[in-house]
Order: structure tokens, then C-alpha cells, then sequence
């Protein structure tokens, strides 16, 4: 059985009891541990439709960086893929332009 990673962020209680029953809840937000291939896209599925603010699993795949990451919702930091290797790009602020703005 695979290891994998869930963070998840402002997610409604019940999705947080599903995954607390299934997994391991080291902080607010993260769980960890071993479920079937099976059990993983069940539980994903259940996440992605909870709405959550922002969400990301990462789990083993037969790639060369041996995992492989999904995402929902809104984040700073959001997998790429770049040539087949998938990576973690960062999303850079918007900035704002304020036409008031007095030097």
C-alpha cells in the first residue's frame, strides 16, 4: 500500500473526519499514511468535492522522481509539468496598481 501526503486547507468537518478515520492527522490540515490505490482516488474524489480552499495529494507513481502531486483550489505553489518531470512552481503575487498613490 502506498504512502501519501494530504494538505488540505479550510475544509468542511466532515472531509476532515473522513480523513482523520483513514489517515494520520499530524497538524491542522496534513495527513499522512498508507492506503490502496483505490482508497486514494475514492478519498481524492471526496476532497476535490468538498470545495476546499485549497488542497494537494502527493502520492507514489512510476515516474522518476517516483511521485507524482494533484491539486485544487488556490495556491502559492502549484505542480508543473516541464519534459514529463513534474515540479513546483511558485505563483507570484499580483501586484495592485493604485493610481492614488502619492511619493
Amino acid at each position: 500500500m502506498p504512502l501519501i501526503l494530504i494538505d488540505i486547507l479550510d475544509a468542511p468537518s466532515r472531509i476532515e473526519g473522513v480523513l482523520s478515520r483513514r489517515l494520520i492527522h499530524i497538524r491542522p490540515g496534513v495527513y499522512v499514511g498508507n492506503l490502496s490505490t483505490r482508497s486514494i482516488e475514492i478519498t481524492w474524489e471526496a476532497v476535490k468535492n468538498s470545495n476546499p480552499r485549497s488542497a494537494m495529494l502527493v502520492y507514489p507513481a512510476k515516474n522518476e522522481s517516483g511521485l507524482s502531486i494533484m491539486a485544487v483550489g488556490e495556491h502559492r505553489y502549484t505542480p508543473t509539468e516541464n519534459y514529463g518531470l513534474q515540479l513546483i512552481s511558485m505563483v507570484q503575487a499580483k501586484k495592485s496598481r493604485n493610481p492614488l498613490k502619492i511619493n
